[in-house]
């Protein structure tokens, strides 16, 4: 719901189980008048990694939303980073406006 607070823009979402061939995509935002999900672009594609074979299984959330960069506790970066160890199966990724932010090792 940031995201779309503060740029207009949905939240994009691809998801894939294991049994599937397929992820399923969506655009997802927020009617603030209803208080409703709405939802867009709704359909299926083939999740490709980098190097051209299939994913197996997996949850990718991009949103994009102006944010104050900043380091410190109230920080994006410090909430991405608690998120990141308390799900250290996840692989998070901040791309900020100089390019790719690292936020914590593999654990």
């Amino acid at each position: 719901m940031y995201c779309q607070l503060t740029t207009g823009r949905k939240t994009h979402v691809r998801s894939k189980i294991a049994t599937e061939t397929s992820a399923a995509i969506v655009d997802i935002g927020l009617d603030t008048r209803k208080n409703k999900a709405t939802k867009t672009s709704e359909g299926r594609e083939l999740w490709e990694r980098p190097d051209g074979t299939l994913k197996e299984h997996g949850l990718e959330i991009t949103c994009r939303m102006k944010a104050k960069y900043q380091r410190g506790r109230q920080s994006v970066y410090q909430y991405l980073r608690m998120t990141s160890i308390v799900n250290p199966h996840a692989d998070i990724t901040l791309l900020t406006q100089t390019g790719n932010s690292p936020l914590a090792e593999s654990h």
